[in-house]
């Protein structure tokens, strides 16, 4: 049994490592490079409440605060969440993209759907699973910004054994 355990050690170590590896996104589409550097000034974009099939009302919440944060670091200027949630009338989601575009003063909206989410944890693993879809809407034109916009899958790996 103990000549088994280092393989076994061995086998669980190569599957953390190549699990998360790091993912390089892809590159953006010609079509939202053009839009984002139509105007010299940076464009205002607003992360809008995400719709939720997954029956985790924290899910969703934590996926749209990530989404927001990694979009703050981008060359937008991003809406506090916060102020967003402030300006939406009850009935946004009927709203065309023009109509919340002028009531929250953003050149480009998203829209993000979180339909399933799983968590995995195995000792000092800790794995997250993701299907979701993002919608980028231009709000003059109300047509989406980039064509490649579903992210199926995604994958947050921690392996410290906290949670992330």
């Amino acid at each position: 049994m103990k000549k088994y355990a280092g393989l076994v050690w061995g086998v669980c170590l190569a599957l953390v490592c190549t699990a998360c590896g790091a993912q390089k996104p892809a590159p953006p589409s010609s079509h939202f490079v053009a839009w984002s550097q139509q105007d010299p000034n940076p464009k205002r974009v607003c992360v809008l409440p995400f719709s939720n099939r997954t029956g985790r009302p924290a899910v969703v919440t934590q996926v749209r605060r990530s989404f927001a944060g990694h979009l703050s670091t981008k060359r937008f200027v991003d809406v506090e969440l916060h102020e967003i949630d402030a300006r939406l009338p009850p009935d946004w989601r009927g709203l065309s993209a023009r109509a919340l575009g002028e009531t929250l003063g953003c050149q480009a909206l998203v829209y993000g759907i979180v339909t399933q989410a799983r968590r995995l944890y195995l000792g000092l693993y800790a794995d997250i699973v993701l299907d979701a879809g993002i919608r980028l809407i231009d709000t003059q034109s109300g047509r989406s910004i980039d064509p490649t916009e579903m992210v199926k899958g995604s994958r947050f790996c921690n392996t410290r054994g906290g949670r992330k």
